[in-house]
Order: C-alpha cells, then sequence, then structure tokens
C-alpha cells in the first residue's frame, strides 16, 4: 500500500536587513506492506499529519519575518525630511511677517499722508485771509509738535500776485513715520485787499460827513430867511 505524505526542507539565508528562512515542500511516496498494522499505519498519518502542520507554521513565520525585514515595512519619517519640512515653515513664516509688517507701515504712511494734506490747506487758508504772514513764516502746530509748517513766497510777473508755497512735515524715528507734504497756490496779496477795505471805509465816512455838514447848512438858511420876513410886516 503506497501512502503520500509531506516532507519540508528549509534554508537559512543572511540579509543586511536581518535574516530570512526559505522553506520547501515536497512529497514522498511511503510503501506500506500488506501486513502492515492498523497501528503502524496511523503513525505514518501522524506522522505527516505533524510534517504538514510544520510546514505551516515554519511558512507563516517566514512570511512574518520578510515582512518585517523588508524596509518598506517600516516606513517613517527620517531627520531630513523633518529638516525639510521646518524649513518650509520658517520660510513661510518669515514670509507672512513681512507681509504684515509691510501692511502696517503702508497704513501709518497712508494715515500721516491724509494729515499732512489736511494740515497744509488749513494753514493755506490761514495765509490767504492774512491771518499768517504771507513773506515767510514757519512754527509748530498747537494740537501736535510732531507736525511742523513753514510757508515761503515768491512775486509773481503780475503785481500783488505771489506763488505761494507752504510745506507741513512729520518728525518721527523710523522712515514711515517721516512724512511731508508740500501746496502750492497763487495768492493775491492780502495786504492789498486789507488796504482797498480801508479805503472803502474812508471814503464812505467822508461820504457821511459831507451829507450831514450840507443838511446843517441849508437848515440855518431857511431859518433866517423866514425870520427877515416876519421883520418887515
Amino acid at each position: 500500500m503506497k501512502r503520500k505524505t509531506y516532507v519540508a526542507s528549509a534554508s537559512r539565508q543572511v540579509y543586511p536587513g536581518g535574516v530570512q528562512l526559505r522553506v520547501g515542500l515536497s512529497t514522498e511516496s511511503v510503501q506500506l506492506p500488506a501486513s502492515a498494522t492498523l497501528s503502524e499505519r496511523s503513525r505514518v498519518s501522524q506522522r505527516s499529519l505533524a510534517r504538514q502542520t510544520l510546514l505551516q507554521l515554519t511558512t507563516a513565520g517566514d512570511h512574518r519575518s520578510s515582512r518585517r525585514c523588508t524596509p518598506a515595512a517600516r516606513r517613517g519619517l527620517s531627520l531630513f525630511e523633518v529638516l525639510i519640512a521646518l524649513a518650509i515653515f520658517v520660510c513661510s513664516m518669515a514670509a507672512i511677517g513681512q507681509l504684515i509688517s509691510s501692511g502696517v507701515r503702508a497704513a501709518v504712511q497712508a494715515r500721516l499722508q491724509s494729515q499732512a494734506v489736511l494740515r497744509a490747506e488749513s494753514k493755506m487758508a490761514e495765509v490767504v485771509a492774512g491771518i499768517t504772514s504771507l513773506h515767510g513764516a514757519s512754527g509748530t502746530f498747537s494740537d501736535d509738535t510732531n507736525w511742523s509748517w513753514a510757508a515761503a513766497s515768491t512775486q509773481d510777473q503780475q503785481p500783488g500776485l505771489y506763488l505761494v508755497e507752504v510745506t507741513v512735515s512729520h518728525a518721527g524715528m523710523t522712515t514711515s513715520a517721516k512724512q511731508s507734504f508740500t501746496l502750492r497756490r497763487l495768492v493775491r496779496d492780502p495786504q492789498l485787499a486789507l488796504d482797498e477795505y480801508a479805503k472803502e471805509q474812508e471814503e464812505a465816512a467822508n461820504a457821511a460827513t459831507t451829507s450831514s455838514s450840507g443838511s446843517s447848512g441849508s437848515g440855518s438858511g431857511s431859518s433866517g430867511g423866514s425870520s427877515t420876513s416876519g421883520g418887515s410886516r
């Protein structure tokens, strides 16, 4: 009687990542005599079953060992990858900080420039009204001493007409805080307007005095004529 049994063969190989155990499976036929007893047949069956079980266990362990020894199974972040990620993060944070700083500087410059325009317009109105001297003046603003102003004028070709230049500046510690604005405008000499107004007032006063003198003279003449006519009667 022939019976098929399994025979396991193993080979051990050494690799840089570990040791792998390769197991092979082969079959062999066992010739049982016709006179073999039941116990002998059972013993052969048990040996075959034990060899097959040992082969399965060894093969499973070999697969697990292969997975552990494979570099792809131990996939993770290396030190180089961590350094690259950290460098990208630092560079991005620096760029964002630079953008925020540029936005703040631009906002400060726009606010100071708007204030400079308004202050220059106000000071030019004072020059036109004659409150501030037309022929060169300077000073600081009373509400904020960091703001200063200077007015200068040049004679135009037309008499009594001047080119007035008003410059307003803001003093600061940083570049964005140092702002200035210059306003130029053709302005008539305010003194001429004042002289004309004084002349008009004087002429009006003289006219009023002349009219009052004429009224008093005509009144005295009419009273003298009426008394003469009464005496002749």
